[in-house]
């Protein structure tokens, strides 16, 4: 069983599917606040993913049929961030893919998207997956905090906004610099 990470501002824990509501809140208002670069039709086009089906690995989103998890950064009764992953990964030599980090903008900046990474990884350990990949706009903020967290770009791709493909090959070194 994990036991929930602690610092003194916020907590983390897994997500449940009953929490899938707030996730989608989340990851729509982070993307309106952190896509500002994107078209506003593209903008006014976005939509969250569906949380509930994704945690409990059902259609549409139950290929591959691999182990998959969630993790909420909260105070008190509010989550205001989380972190989803699943085993395997689009790029060999890649255990895992992170479908993303997403906190609200009220919250970031407080070390929440760091200790849900940290989450995360240790999660991956438990099955000695020490590799990671994850997606981001390259023009988005989140390039910056994977790059500054050891991810490394392995891909760039798309037409119009471009994407670029991070890689952790060392998910053991987060762990081990977590408290630091």
């Amino acid at each position: 069983m994990m036991v929930p990470m602690t610092t003194t501002k916020f907590r983390i824990r897994q997500a449940s599917p009953t929490d899938a509501p707030t996730l989608g809140h989340i990851e729509l208002a982070t993307k309106l606040s952190c896509y500002s670069f994107l078209p506003e039709e593209k903008r006014a086009a976005m939509h969250p993913r569906q949380w509930r089906q994704w945690m409990l690995n059902v259609a549409p989103f139950h290929h591959p049929q691999t182990p998959r998890r969630a993790f909420v950064a909260y105070d008190w009764n509010n989550i205001w961030g989380f972190a989803a992953v699943r085993h395997d990964s689009n790029f060999a030599g890649f255990g895992a893919d992170m479908t993303g980090i997403f906190v609200l903008p009220k919250y970031q900046k407080l070390g929440a998207g760091r200790a849900l990474l940290v989450q995360v990884a240790r999660w991956l350990a438990i099955d000695e997956i020490y590799t990671l990949t994850v997606d981001s706009y390259a023009s988005g903020p989140g390039g910056d905090f994977f790059e500054h967290l050891g991810g490394r770009p392995i891909e760039r791709w798309g037409d119009d906004e471009a994407w670029i493909t991070y890689g952790f090959n060392n998910l053991r070194e987060i762990v081990l610099h977590a408290d630091e």
